[in-house]
């Protein structure tokens, strides 16, 4: 069978897979946030995809059939392929966008083969004290993983103790995702994150 093609089947789409370290970590509001920055900001024409069986995108309301257009007049598809076949999934990152943001929940042992074969892989963990064993337990499970020192890994619920605590004991830089209500209105606060986190689309 051919390759899904997850990193992308023409040169200029690029997958961003943003998997979390457990549940409530915010990584569907971090995926929001980078599609829109992608879409309205960069003026990359983006696909916003769900890979887990959450279900938040369709029962969320943001999408009125199937998309949204905003004032720049990017649009956003997003859609649910959790379950798909690898056909389908490839017919998605075919599909003429310039970025596919994926959403794979926080259920590593599923998704990591999709997640691997993603062309910007990004962690979002807590590093709060009585969340910081999932973070820990994910470094854990990915401990083999050759291409984890080019890993993003981002924290919305932070504290410095937890960071230099993953920095030291594990050697990973952890970025605080600045806080925003609504992760379709970016502040610039969070514009300055995504510039410096995804410069190369700018």
């Amino acid at each position: 069978m051919k390759k899904s093609g997850f990193s992308g089947n023409k040169a200029a789409t690029k997958v961003i897979g943003i998997i979390g370290t457990g549940r409530g970590t915010g990584v569907t509001h971090t995926c929001v946030m980078t599609a829109m920055f992608l879409g309205a900001v960069a003026g990359r024409r983006t696909a916003l995809a769900e890979y887990n069986d959450s279900g938040c995108f369709r029962q969320a309301g943001i999408i009125l059939k199937n998309n949204f257009r905003n004032k720049y007049a990017t649009v956003t598809k997003t859609v649910s392929i959790y379950g798909s076949e690898e056909r389908d999934i490839a017919d998605i990152i075919s599909a003429g966008y310039d970025c596919v943001v994926i959403d794979f929940g926080n259920d590593w042992n599923k998704v990591c083969s999709q997640f691997l074969m993603c062309s910007i892989k990004i962690v979002v963990g807590s590093t709060t004290w009585w969340k910081m064993h999932e973070f820990v337990g994910f470094l854990a499970d990915t401990d083999g993983e050759r291409s984890r020192k080019n890993w993003i890994f981002l924290s919305a619920f932070s504290i410095r103790e937890g960071i230099r605590y993953l920095k030291k004991e594990f050697k990973i830089e952890v970025r605080t995702i600045p806080f925003l209500a609504d992760p379709m209105c970016l502040d610039g606060k969070s514009l300055e994150f995504f510039h410096g986190l995804l410069p190369e689309f700018i």
